[in-house]
């Protein structure tokens, strides 16, 4: 039976730290001034029909608002994680907002790989806070707590959210104290 890109080991190899401009699988967004504008980006998945995450510069370039899709496979995860430590290390990102609610996907495989390595990373590049929005499926849930407290070990504000809306007025808050 052939190997299916969604059982791919969650281990890839990583060369850290991540700069330098988002690579080609992050596209820019077509369509028209309705809807795209500087700052919005789409990563799909290897098969480059499947939005796996939005990526959104918004406030001046002080928050990455990352918009997880559908049921994320761990190799997507990490290259969406991946790109989120790019474009923080590009656009000096003080804030990024992780929005899992439109997503499922077991998020533990690859927890390992963003508590030592991704989020190091962006703490490393200035990143001064982090508001995490799970998903409603129970496995990611679990991994995003565990992220949550690994977060607060570091230098940064850590906000976990089960909706949207209070991550968002959180946000807001951050980016007025600063």
């Amino acid at each position: 039976m052939p190997c299916s890109p969604c059982f791919l080991p969650y281990v890839l190899p990583l060369r850290l730290p991540f700069t330098g401009p988002p690579t080609p699988a992050v596209e820019r967004l077509t369509g028209g001034a309705a809807n795209a504008g500087p700052g919005l980006w789409w990563l799909v998945s290897g098969h480059g029909h499947v939005p796996i995450v939005q990526l959104q510069l918004s406030f001046g370039g002080r928050l990455l608002t990352a918009r997880w899709l559908g049921n994320s496979t761990p190799e997507n995860l990490l290259r969406g994680a991946q790109q989120v430590v790019k474009l923080v290390g590009r656009y000096h990102v003080p804030v990024v907002l992780s929005d899992g609610s439109q997503s499922s996907g077991d998020w533990s495989d690859v927890l390992p790989l963003i508590e030592y390595e991704v989020l190091p990373s962006l703490v490393g590049l200035g990143l001064r806070g982090l508001a995490l929005v799970s998903s409603s499926f129970a496995p990611s849930q679990m991994a995003l707590h565990e992220l949550a407290r690994t977060a607060r070990a570091h230098p940064i504000a850590t906000g976990l959210f089960d909706t949207l809306p209070p991550a968002q007025r959180w946000v807001m808050e951050l980016l007025t104290e600063a």
